[in-house]
């Protein structure tokens, strides 16, 4: 499967690995388990890292991408979506950037772990506590 869903910090902050060619099903799938993840958590918000260093590619048709997208995207403990490591892919960093945008969803692209995690403590400071 290319996508393994866990708790980074559990009930707080999940994490999606993403490796080689994701269909348009693997994609709805994996919005599917993290859904769970947020619906389960006891928090108010839940963030989301999303390594894409590995990932190839994934669909980019806009409405194709909204249609997966929305469920996740309008959940009202959905916090935070930082990406990182999606390197010289501008068309799909594009698409998701899009998507993302017009559901009004904080999501932000780096090139990093650390700095997604830096973005994501300095936005949400009440994760320093449970970080340190």
């Amino acid at each position: 499967m290319p996508f393994e869903i866990c708790w980074y910090k559990e009930n707080y902050v999940i994490m999606i690995q993403f490796t080689g060619d994701v269909s348009e099903e693997e994609l709805k799938q994996s919005v599917e388990e993290e859904l769970k993840l947020i619906e389960n958590s006891p928090h108010e918000t839940v963030h989301v890292l999303i390594d894409a260093r590995q990932q190839t590619s994934h669909p980019t048709d806009f409405l194709t991408l909204a249609r997966i997208l929305n469920p996740v995207l309008e959940h009202p403990k959905k916090g935070w979506t930082l990406e990182y490591g999606r390197k010289g892919k501008f068309m799909a960093r594009l698409a998701i950037s899009a998507v993302a945008r017009l559901q009004r969803s904080k999501y932000r692209t780096f090139d990093t772990l650390e700095e997604a995690m830096s973005y994501l403590l300095e936005v949400d400071p009440t994760l320093r506590d449970i970080f340190s």
